[in-house]
């Protein structure tokens, strides 16, 4: 009988062990795709998309309609060139922000999540026209964000529109 417990116990501490092993090598890939996972084509030069890809929940944008992943735009609340400077402002006062591009009618950012560093990038684009700023913000790596993206443009949006 106390042989058999032992065996047990050996099995159990064994079958624990690759458990962990296994839990260790999925961080380990993890951290690696969130290092080296590109930015979709034309992010960072000014050329990005505003449009969100529907066959994934990581991403919200004022240009979609589907309702999940479409967000109000924000409205401008005072001339578009103190407006950009005003939201690049409220970019960096989130956390591991980094603004990757800026011009006067555009800006684009990424922020990398704390534990892994996941990358998301942000979009920011004046449409003096509607005197409405449009914006997208998606996930580089998984399938679903967890609302991570739409409640930082929130954050956004409340320090922009907050005097």
């Amino acid at each position: 009988m106390k042989r058999q417990r032992s065996r047990v116990a050996r099995v159990l501490m064994y079958v624990a062990g690759m458990i962990l092993l296994l839990v260790a090598l999925y961080c380990v890939r993890l951290a690696y795709l969130a290092k080296t996972t590109a930015a979709a084509d034309g992010f960072g030069s000014g050329q990005g998309s505003m449009l969100c890809a529907v066959n994934r929940p990581n991403c919200v944008s004022s240009a979609n309609t589907e309702r999940d992943f479409a967000i109000p735009p924000l409205v401008l609340a005072s001339p578009s060139d103190q407006a950009m400077q005003h939201i690049k402002d409220a970019i960096l006062q989130e956390p591991r922000a980094q603004v990757v591009y800026s011009d006067a009618n555009r800006i684009e950012a990424s922020f990398r999540s704390r534990l892994f560093g996941f990358p998301d990038d942000a979009i920011f684009q004046l449409d003096a026209n509607s005197g409405q700023i449009q914006i997208l913000s998606r996930s580089r790596v998984g399938y679903s964000d967890l609302g991570v993206n739409r409640a930082r443009l929130e954050r956004i949006r409340q320090r922009v529109t907050t005097p």
